[in-house]
């Protein structure tokens, strides 16, 4: 069994997927480019890193039970007055400072303005 093997087993036993789909390539840019050990396994961790973080998003999406992913370019601000009328406020909600504030979004209104639509795309 080679070194590179034995490597891949123990990230593979470590559960580092991330690094271990990107081993070979990281390796072989880390040679080509002449870098050192510790710069080589900065870019692997942050490879690892970034693919938990992925992950975690969708498994979260998965949790969240959301049909289909909503975004604001999709909502018809033209369809009611009201949604006109409220644009600068709906829009200002996606900045979400209301999480970051520890506040609660209530959406009041009748049926067919939205409300439904936002909360998905808000969530």
């Amino acid at each position: 069994m080679t070194a590179s093997q034995r490597l891949k087993d123990k990230l593979t036993d470590l559960r580092l997927k991330g690094m271990l789909q990107q081993l070979d390539p990281t390796l072989a840019q880390a040679t080509q480019k002449n870098l050192d050990v510790v710069t080589t396994l900065n870019l692997l961790a942050d490879i690892e890193l970034e693919q938990r973080w992925q992950n975690a998003i969708l498994l979260r999406w998965r949790q969240s039970a959301l049909k289909d992913k909503r975004t604001i370019d999709q909502f018809n601000f033209d369809h009611h007055k009201s949604r006109n009328e409220q644009k600068t406020r709906i829009l200002k909600l996606l900045n979400l400072d209301f999480v970051a504030a520890h506040s609660d979004v209530i959406l009041i209104g009748n049926p067919g303005t939205g409300k439904t639509f936002l909360a998905t795309c808000l969530a």
